[in-house]
C-alpha cells in the first residue's frame, strides 16, 4: 500500500466514525445566509486563476514553519490577487482544525 493509499485508508476510517457530527457540519455550511462562489471566483478570468492554499503539515514534508495566522495568511493571499482559499482542515496529515477555516473566512471576503 503506497502513502496516499494509507492516507485514503485512514481518512475514510475516520469519516466513518464522524458520520453524524461531518452532517451536522454540512448542514450548518449549506444554510448560511451568505455564501461564497468558488467557481464562479476562478472561471472567465482572463489571466490564470490562482488559489491559494493555506496549510499547516504536508505528509511528505512534514510540520510547516509557521509565521503567521491563517487570517493573516488569507489577507496576504487577498492583497496579493488570489481569486480563492483553499484551507486544508484535515487533522492528522495536515494538522488542520475546522476553527481554521472559520477565521479564515472571517479575514477575507475571497471564497
Amino acid at each position: 500500500m503506497n502513502f496516499l493509499e494509507k492516507i485514503m485508508k485512514k481518512l475514510t476510517e475516520r469519516q466513518m466514525d464522524k458520520r453524524p457530527h461531518a452532517h451536522f457540519c454540512t448542514l450548518k455550511i449549506a444554510t448560511r445566509s451568505q455564501t461564497r462562489d468558488f467557481f464562479t471566483a476562478i472561471k472567465g478570468k482572463e489571466t490564470l486563476s490562482l488559489i491559494a492554499e493555506i496549510k499547516r503539515a504536508s505528509p511528505s514534508k512534514g510540520r510547516f514553519p509557521i509565521k503567521y495566522s491563517p487570517a493573516e495568511l488569507a489577507k496576504i493571499y487577498e492583497q496579493n490577487g488570489a481569486h480563492a482559499i483553499s484551507v486544508v482542515t484535515e487533522e492528522r496529515f495536515f494538522c488542520g482544525t475546522l476553527p481554521m477555516l472559520k477565521e479564515v473566512r472571517s479575514a477575507t471576503s475571497l471564497p
